[in-house]
């Protein structure tokens, strides 16, 4: 899925600042995180946006790196998988951020 290193950069933050018991859904629903650091490499907000990704109810997923994303999470053994993700499909304008919003 598109936004899968975008996602897994979220869980991972949330999973290093959790107890020793892992990452809960409580932990991500109803929380919103900006993207700030790909492989120690700042992110820059693109056109006055700031990479984040947010959790509504049941796990709802919804962001935006460049594109705009969305779909519906399942947090299972500390595993955080989206399904269906849907996105946007613009280019950006930043270089980076245009490698990002496409890795699979």
């Amino acid at each position: 899925m598109k936004k899968s290193l975008f996602v897994l950069a979220a869980a991972i933050t949330i999973s290093a600042c959790s107890s020793q018991t892992g990452v809960k859904q409580t932990d991500l629903q109803h929380h919103r995180f900006e993207l700030l650091s790909v492989d120690g490499q700042t992110v820059p907000a693109a056109q006055g946006r700031i990479p984040e990704i947010e959790f509504g109810s049941n796990l709802h997923v919804s962001g935006q790196m460049c594109n705009r994303f969305m779909g519906q999470g399942n947090l299972e053994n500390n595993v955080l998988t989206v399904k269906g993700l849907a996105s946007t499909m613009m280019l950006c304008p930043d270089e980076n951020l245009n490698k990002w919003d496409r890795l699979c």
